[in-house]
């Protein structure tokens, strides 16, 4: 795990989002479009910065895909007969069960 730990640090220091340019009247401007508290935004990217901010995304991206190639290969599956079953402990259970949670079967429904 210290190699998705080593990932994720990589990760989280490079920029999310993706890089736009929009032509007004001839000229170009280059923008960095992200997602904050669940809105879109734009923010202004000078010509000079969005060569880096384009590479730094392209990294993100790649490394993200790594890592989700990681946790696929170390998550708990097993195979049978081309059956891919996975299998969820702890923590990632919370957010199937919480739909249900209280849910109690009607005896006279049976």
């Amino acid at each position: 795990m210290k190699a998705a730990n080593e990932l994720r640090a990589r990760i989280a220091e490079l920029p999310r989002g993706s890089p736009t340019v929009k032509r007004v009247n001839g000229h170009k401007y280059h923008y960095h479009r992200i997602m904050e508290n669940g809105k879109g935004r734009e923010i202004y990217v000078p010509e000079a910065e969005a060569s880096a901010l384009s590479e730094g995304i392209e990294e993100r991206r790649k490394l993200e895909k790594e890592l989700w190639q990681l946790n696929r290969k170390n998550s708990r599956r097993s195979e049978s007969d081309g059956f891919l079953c996975m299998v969820l402990t702890g923590k990632a259970l919370k957010p199937l069960a919480e739909p249900v949670k209280g849910f109690c079967l009607d005896s006279g429904a049976l």
